[in-house]
């Protein structure tokens, strides 16, 4: 996860926070906007990379079957897998993710925002020799997709095939004591194990600042990055700021998840 990523979630956390009205220390029993959010029903999952599987999609809420072996794997990367994972995404998904739940449990100190996404696309026309697929989205788009590597058993794609993308992302942003900067990435590919198409990809980052300068009057403060870089930050009205102090950690953690289904 980059510095400047980094920087764009907490504003748009924090910018989330203040349209909701939570996170001011009034109620901390009763934060003013929680939605359960939504979960992605998909057909049963095998790890395409098992060690890293394990580790991220129990918090995605899904699992490998019991008994069923990994797939075996194609010859590309897991960040090949995730690039087309994000470009097949942004392709279908048109609109901008909904707002599912923000929760501020300990308004000042910490926050959770939830997301989802999800469209659909139509299979136009499908050309094996160049790998390349032509669909409708929902607004009547045609797009058009180059089938890399990552993507396996195209030949069981047919024209008219629905293809569905659901989306779900986290934010959580928390201050703590930690002594220093930090930062870290990890990611998962599950495909269906009865090798139809589609995959789960789940992406997990975590990025801890350390808070150096901080004017409570002016809402502004600066944050030390891994690797040394300071930037600074403007906070929004409405954000309590009574428990923030110089010397805080102030760590961000996402988790995206990709659902590609296909109906044939």
């Amino acid at each position: 996860m980059k510095t400047n990523l980094f920087i764009q979630l907490v504003t748009v956390a924090v910018s989330a926070l203040v349209l909701a009205g939570c996170g001011s220390g009034k109620d901390p029993e009763h934060p003013a906007a929680v939605v359960e959010p939504a979960f992605v029903e998909a057909p049963a999952l095998v790890a395409e990379h098992p060690d890293d599987a394990q580790k991220s999609a129990a918090g995605a809420g899904q699992g490998a079957a019991a008994g069923e072996k990994a797939a075996p794997e194609a010859d590309n990367s897991i960040e090949d897998d995730v690039a087309t994972a994000h470009e097949i995404a942004d392709i279908v998904i048109t609109e901008r993710t909904d707002i599912d739940a923000i929760v501020a449990r300990d308004p000042g100190k910490s926050l959770t925002v939830t997301g989802t996404a999800q469209a659909r696309a139509v299979i136009e026309s499908i050309n094996m020799d160049t790998r390349t697929v032509i669909a409708k989205t929902e607004t009547g788009e045609l797009k058009t997709f180059v089938a890399g590597p990552a993507v396996q058993h195209l030949d069981k794609l047919a024209v008219g095939n629905q293809v569905t993308v659901t989306v779900v992302e986290a934010c959580a942003l928390y201050l703590g004591t930690q002594a220093e900067a930090t930062s870290g990435t990890a990611d998962a590919v599950l495909r269906p194990a009865d090798d139809s198409p589609g995959s789960m990809v789940v992406s997990a980052g975590q990025v801890t600042a350390m808070v150096r300068a901080l004017d409570k009057d002016a809402r502004t403060c600066e944050l030390e990055m891994p690797g040394g870089e300071v930037q600074a930050l403007s906070i929004p009205e409405g954000i309590d700021l009574s428990q923030v102090k110089i010397g805080d950690s102030l760590t961000v953690e996402t988790v995206k998840t990709i659902v590609i289904e296909v109906k044939q």
